[in-house]
């Protein structure tokens, strides 16, 4: 299912709140459908590994995401859990359990560890806010933003739904560098993705972010 954009559409990044009328308008979609944003000229999947959340709900969080990150907002534990119960009716709740992760070696901390886990990552998050302006390599930018993200996914917060809320945040972190910064990741950036995500490799999700880099005016 592709929905299309006009190219002129006024925006002050990727996704702005015009779109929240084009969501609320998709929001009784079936679940399963394929969703593709069509926007000059170039195809952002919506989420290249979920095909069953509803369009709306999607959109809403990366508005959400996008709206922090162009204002320089450092996200917090707060911000996460709201975008957690954006996607998710019963969403918001961080996991008590402990949790494995689907083809990954790799085992996310105990519940009692998450939340000093994300207070260290909101410092993280604080010192790329405050030094982005010294980061004037893209190079430097996107380790920021696989950094990041990486850090995220290992704390693995909820019980379901880490990787969408992750991606999600990845957008609106990019917009502390660019309003106009997507990364668009594919189904072509799949393995690549995560392997690095296995392999806690910062350089190769670096480079997957840079092969998924598109900017939108």
């Amino acid at each position: 299912m592709l929905f299309y954009f006009p190219v002129d559409w006024p925006t002050t990044h990727t996704l702005d709140r015009l779109a929240r009328q084009w969501a609320a308008a998709y929001t009784d979609f079936k679940e399963g459908l394929p969703v593709n944003i069509i926007r000059n000229s170039q195809a952002l999947e919506v989420d290249f590994f979920e095909r069953d959340l509803p369009v709306g709900r999607h959109v809403e969080a990366l508005l959400q995401a996008a709206t922090w990150g162009e204002a320089g907002e450092v996200t917090t534990t707060e911000h996460v859990l709201k975008l957690h119960a954006l996607l998710f009716p019963c969403g918001g709740v961080l996991r008590e359990s402990g949790a494995e992760l689907l083809g990954m070696t790799y085992r996310p901390p105990a519940p009692h560890l998450i939340r000093p886990q994300l207070c260290q990552w909101q410092a993280d998050v604080a010192y790329v806010v405050a030094n982005r302006q010294s980061m004037v390599r893209l190079t430097d930018r996107l380790c920021a933003l696989a950094r990041l993200h990486l850090r995220f996914v290992r704390i693995h917060p909820f019980t379901d739904g880490n990787g969408r809320v992750a991606r999600v945040l990845l957008n609106g972190h990019a917009k502390y560098f660019d309003p106009c910064w997507w990364v668009n990741l594919t189904r072509q950036h799949r393995a690549s993705y995560l392997a690095a995500l296995e392999q806690d490799n910062e350089k190769a999700l670096a480079e997957v972010l840079r092969t998924a880099l598109v900017w939108l005016s």
